[in-house]
């Protein structure tokens, strides 16, 4: 009698549904260049950015035709520092939109090293991912950790307020004032506002914090982009203010000002203190118009320091003052405001305004000044690849004889 024998092939796939990376389909290296970083950062933010002009992101990402093209919201991207995806960074995407053909996204990554060049790996092409949450591990608040208030003013200041969301855990978010939709223009990192003095009073456009910040002690830093369009007189970029005059007055306030008049030209750093009387710095020149400039203000336990351009330009020894306490009132951006002097607005675009409850060095400002600047010199795209499925597949055989 003969046997006939049955082979059975049970195909079985290792790979569970949605798990990170192996569902994800494609993978792309981005150097992080270390001749933009003049020392080793912790915690360091940098954005990746493509635009008609600045391009971070493989292209293909935004190409609705190909098959490896990333979800429209951005929702799939995820970030890591090794090949494998084995060490998820925190992200945050800002704008992402392959219609139009942009995208801003920030990154926090752990370390950067300035003595050879550094990794990320950018992961996408996953149609059923999601956004994480807002207070997920990898999610836009851990990117902000260090940041008490972080408002990249990308949004229409004339909506519903508060139409400035901020992205850090803290919830500062800002409305706009007297804001239009057509003051939604063309930042330095996306989208930015563009800010308009308006005869009469109580007719200045400005974002407005209401929560008010903790500035409390000597140590803070402010920074924001702005592009001059026009210069005059005194105008305001940051003011938190309890005084009634600002020069003279007592009370407690915390302001960076475009200072143009005769013998205070520039930016100014400008704080009053209760009993301890004034801080000031200057950047001592005038600044050009339809030009783009990173301000940014720090204070420590012994100084106030103004940095134009990721470059120191002045200092004020506060060692013999006390600390600033801002007494919980709005934080008033785009304009100051004295309580009895009326408000003068900056007449300026206005992009990614942040604060911070710590004093950042000078290497953190001048490497966040130039990975801003120009963030195809600090991030070089890779060429884009398939992720290896995991595992591939496993099979098993079965024999049923019979006689």
């Amino acid at each position: 009698m003969k046997r006939i024998v049955f082979i059975f092939l049970l195909l079985t796939s290792v790979a569970s549904a949605q798990t990170f990376p192996d569902d994800w389909g494609r993978s792309v290296l981005i150097v992080l260049k270390d001749s933009v970083i003049d020392a080793n950062q912790t915690d360091f933010t940098f954005p990746l950015v493509y635009n008609d002009t600045v391009r971070t992101l493989p292209s293909e990402m935004f190409d609705a035709s190909s098959p490896n093209a990333s979800k429209n919201d951005g929702g799939d991207i995820r970030i890591t520092t090794d090949s494998a995806g084995t060490t998820q960074i925190a992200r945050e995407i800002v704008e992402f939109d392959t219609v139009n053909n942009i995208a801003v996204v920030h990154i926090k990554k752990p370390s950067v090293t300035s003595s050879g060049d550094d990794s990320i790996w950018v992961w996408y092409d996953q149609a059923t991912a999601t956004e994480p949450a807002e207070d997920a591990t990898y999610g836009k608040e851990a990117v902000w950790s260090t940041y008490e208030m972080v408002l990249h003013l990308e949004e229409d200041g004339s909506g519903s307020a508060p139409q400035f969301i901020d992205g850090t855990a803290q919830d500062h978010d800002s409305y706009g004032y007297q804001l239009e939709s057509a003051d939604q223009v063309a930042g330095k990192i996306g989208l930015g506002q563009g800010l308009d003095r308006i005869s009469g009073a109580g007719n200045q456009e400005a974002i407005i914090d209401s929560v008010g910040l903790s500035a409390n002690g000597k140590l803070f830093t402010i920074e924001t982009w702005l592009f001059l369009r026009d210069g005059w007189g005194q105008s305001g970029i940051f003011s938190e203010n309890s005084v009634t005059n600002l020069w003279s007055g007592t009370g407690n306030s915390l302001n960076i000002l475009l200072d143009l008049l005769t013998g205070s030209t520039g930016f100014r750093l400008y704080t009053t203190h209760d009993d301890a009387g004034h801080g000031s710095v200057t950047s001592g020149s005038k600044p050009d118009t339809i030009t783009w400039y990173h301000v940014v203000a720090t204070a420590d336990d012994d100084s106030l320091i103004l940095y134009v351009n990721g470059v120191g330009v002045d200092l004020d020894d506060i060692s013999a003052r006390n600390g600033l306490n801002n007494d919980g009132k709005p934080v008033v951006l785009g304009q100051y405001q004295w309580v009895d002097n009326g408000d003068y607005t900056v007449y300026a675009t206005m992009d990614e305004m942040r604060f911070s409850d710590i004093t950042r060095d000078s290497d953190e400002v001048s490497a966040l000044y130039k990975t801003q600047n120009n963030p195809a010199g600090f991030a070089i795209v890779g060429t884009p690849y398939d992720v290896p499925v995991a595992g591939a597949y496993q099979g098993s055989v079965i024999m049923i004889g019979g006689g």
